[in-house]
């Protein structure tokens, strides 16, 4: 293949602890098929029952080697992401690392995109020379023999034959700390509308991590999906309204949209959850909200759907004791809530 995801392959290396039920059994195992097990039929490469027994008395310390060779024009064979882990005696100190990735949906040709990778210490103790790293895309590379245009903060650097963005590493992170970086990249001529790109952030520690799933890219959290396209609208909505109101009043709520360009926004549909409990529902026009009304539709799940930009609703409170309001997602504490009218 001339893709290089698609001859991405992983591979697992396992040596069992000598008190296991299995002592210092060796395997190595490659996923041929990348769908993240290591078990299926002729995906174990090696396996040794007891490497003591074959090989002689295994020693206190290990030095793992590792190589990889090259095509005659391409270097897919390349080693990354290499993760080693300790699991006997089970370790004394632990912390969870979690790495987020976040960035646009769209882009459009020729322009840049931003990324945010937030790295987040979850605990219950401190992460010790903590790594974050972000590959970029290889949709990104410009031809050869140029370079992409990245600009990365925080003393990232980027190193070509990788495609990877790397940060200093953080010699403590305590746990609840985070720390947030931003990678911009620009589009290289010719990638047109329509391609899909997607970028990932990982993050490892010195300190063992029981949950490698949310730093090593393998998520959702931890990839960004960006589709090129001709135009782009960002929409932008707020929500304003009451922290608490008495019982039988009406609560208004305010909802703005406004776009932020850089293409004006065709179709634009607004919604918004309408709660159990609130009857008398009316809009900004004046008109009551009927199901097909053709301005604001609310239907059985009670989602509130206005095709226009700025719509101003109203709710009347059902005669409760007790309706708490809580801004933000829209949420409601009734002791019953009542069925609408």
């Amino acid at each position: 293949t001339n893709d290089r995801d698609d001859s991405e392959r992983s591979i697992q290396i396992t040596l069992d602890p000598p008190t296991s039920a299995t002592p210092n059994r060796l395997t190595v195992a490659l996923d041929l098929n990348n769908n993240g097990s290591f078990t299926d039929a002729g995906e174990t490469l090696i396996d040794i029952l007891n490497l003591a027994t074959t090989n002689g008395a295994i020693p206190p310390t290990f030095k793992f080697g590792f190589a990889s060779s090259t095509g005659v024009a391409t270097n897919f064979h390349e080693i990354r992401n290499l993760v080693i882990e300790t699991v006997n005696p089970v370790p004394t100190t632990r912390a969870d690392v979690v790495t987020i990735k976040s960035g646009p949906a769209f882009v459009k040709p020729n322009g840049n995109i931003t990324y945010t990778i937030t790295t987040t210490n979850r605990g219950p103790d401190p992460a010790q020379q903590v790594l974050v790293q972000d590959q970029i895309p290889d949709e990104l590379l410009p031809a050869f023999p140029g370079l992409p245009t990245v600009v990365a903060s925080d003393g990232g650097n980027y190193f070509n034959p990788t495609r990877n963005v790397t940060w200093p590493r953080i010699p403590l992170l305590n746990p609840g700390q985070s720390v947030t970086y931003t990678l911009t990249v620009g589009l290289p001529l010719g990638l047109n509308s329509g391609r899909t790109l997607t970028n990932t952030a990982t993050s490892s520690a010195a300190t063992f991590d029981p949950d490698l799933s949310n730093n090593d890219g393998s998520t959702e959290i931890g990839q960004q999906l960006t589709t090129v396209t001709d135009t782009v609208a960002d929409l932008v909505t707020t929500k304003s309204g009451p922290v608490t109101s008495a019982a039988g009043s009406t609560i208004t709520y305010t909802l703005t949209t406004a776009n932020v360009g850089p293409d004006p926004a065709a179709n634009a549909v607004i919604t918004d959850s309408i709660v159990q409990g609130l009857t008398g529902v009316s809009a900004s026009e004046g008109r009551r909200l009927r199901s097909g009304d053709g301005c604001c539709d609310v239907p059985a799940d009670r989602i509130l759907t206005c095709q226009y930009s700025s719509p101003h609703h109203q709710f009347r409170c059902p005669s409760e004791p007790q309706l708490d309001r809580q801004h933000g997602p829209q949420q409601f504490a009734n002791s019953r809530p009542l069925p609408p009218e």
